[in-house]
């Protein structure tokens, strides 16, 4: 998780050095579902951008859910001018998480990557809003048992208790309405 933030980072900073406009958002849907969530979209030609989502959720919907999301994204926008108008994205998702929900514990990673479309709606020259869905396969590999079966003291190997469930799903990767403010 460590190295995917790490090279992201990279990559948004060395886009940066060349960005014409700026902008940082927050995901209105995930605040409200308490699993807060800051972003970055970087101008990177005429018609394209970059961005990158961050979203923790601690106690999320008031249950016991833990994780940490990155969410890197680039964006072609039909309209004449970026960050405006109809969009088409390809992204990716990264993340780790634990759940537990209708007495089992779920554990574990998720990678996965997906298209997304939306549409981003300016209100003034710096404040928009943004208007997104996206559908995508996520891959899992995760430690899935029921609360009280004390799964990691029972069934360790050499201290690491492996991972007992993994594939993939077609789930939503975005579904939302981000309000974005540009800095530069």
């Amino acid at each position: 998780m460590k190295k995917i933030l790490s090279i992201v980072c990279a990559i948004v900073v060395s886009l940066g050095v060349k960005a014409q406009m700026v902008a940082v958002n927050t995901d209105l849907a995930m605040d409200a579902l308490m699993a807060p969530s800051l972003g970055m979209e970087i101008v990177t030609g005429n018609k394209t951008s970059f961005g990158v989502n961050f979203i923790y959720a601690w106690k999320g919907m008031g249950k016991n859910i833990e994780a940490t999301v990155v969410q890197p994204e680039f964006r072609y926008y039909l309209s004449h001018r970026p960050v405006h108008g109809i969009f088409m994205g390809l992204g990716a998702i990264g993340g780790r998480y634990n759940i537990e929900w209708k007495n089992k514990t779920y554990r574990g990673d998720a990678v996965g990557a997906g298209l997304t479309f939306g549409y981003v709606y300016n209100i003034t020259r710096r404040l928009s809003l943004d208007f997104h869905a996206g559908y995508g396969a996520i891959y899992y590999n995760q430690k899935e048992h029921f609360i009280n079966a004390h799964y990691d003291q029972d069934s360790p190997e050499q201290g690491i208790t492996k991972a007992n469930a993994n594939g993939y799903y077609l789930l939503p990767t975005r579904i939302g309405l981000s309000i974005s403010y540009v800095l530069k």
